[in-house]
């Protein structure tokens, strides 16, 4: 079955954005959608978020994970993380960043991103990234895809 994770960012919730749209969408079309509330969305760390998501949900090969701002950080976590086995569909970042200045992202890069592990982890990444976001350069999304 069609499943998808959708990942708020820092000091969001999974009320935010445009997050309750997508999955109002994806579940008409038949898909399993979750949107979680990250443990501390005020302070998070990508390793504590990684390990939460996959003790409450079941990547498989039809798996997609959506992410927001540091939700991609999460997302980098749990492909971390992922057993050797699992290879998920697709990744979809919107407004990845790979450092921050904001002190409540102060912990959130508390993991070393295995990136040769990564990349082999989603049979495909699309990176959604504006040109003049006035917190995240466009630079690190480039650098990361």
């Amino acid at each position: 079955m069609k499943n998808a994770i959708i990942f708020h960012g820092t000091e969001g919730s999974p009320r935010g954005n445009w997050f309750q749209w997508l999955k109002r969408e994806l579940t008409k079309k038949g898909w399993k959608v979750w949107a979680p509330k990250l443990p501390d969305p005020n302070k998070p760390k990508a390793s504590k978020d990684a390990k939460y998501v996959l003790e409450k949900w079941k990547l498989n090969s039809e798996s997609v994970l959506i992410a927001h701002s540091s939700g991609c950080a999460v997302v980098l976590g749990v492909l971390s993380l992922l057993p050797k086995d699992i290879v998920i569909n697709k990744c979809i970042l919107v407004s990845v960043f790979t450092e921050s200045e904001w002190e409540a992202n102060s912990d959130l890069f508390d993991i070393k991103f295995d990136f040769a592990k990564i990349k082999n982890k989603a049979k495909e990444f699309v990176f959604i990234h504006s040109d003049n976001d006035p917190y995240v350069p466009l630079k690190q999304a480039e650098d990361l895809a």
